[in-house]
């Protein structure tokens, strides 16, 4: 598992996983550091293969490209991700998780994922 931080310095995100045989979890944490709670956050799948991604009681089949998106307040909670994979190999994620004002993103971070499955 790697997770990486980019974008500005008004948020910061943490991403983990546990990869579980045939399954991972993955938690994003958020810090909000300039006033005002992030209202969305997009767990993408880069790939290789498909994933079912499982969020609360939601559920999402990913392919390469897609991804699940959560509009919550993620400062006084983690959001948590069941994931099953279609294929055994390195799966990349990014977990995005932005500020929106009407339709425009004010401030973002995102922290990448790889996930392996053998």
């Amino acid at each position: 598992m790697r997770t990486e931080a980019t974008g500005n310095s008004q948020i910061e995100v943490h991403a983990s996983a546990t990869v579980l045989r045939d399954r991972a979890e993955i938690t994003v944490n958020v810090f909000c550091i300039a006033a005002g709670c992030p209202s969305l956050v997009l767990l993408y799948l880069n790939g290789p293969g498909k994933a079912t991604v499982r969020h609360e009681r939601d559920v999402k089949t990913l392919s390469p490209g897609d991804g699940v998106v959560v509009n919550n307040c993620m400062c006084t909670h983690p959001e948590f991700f069941e994931v099953r994979v279609d294929r055994k190999g390195v799966y990349a994620f990014a977990a995005i998780v932005g500020k929106i004002e009407g339709d425009v993103i004010k401030s973002y971070d995102q922290a990448n994922i790889l996930l392996v499955f053998n």
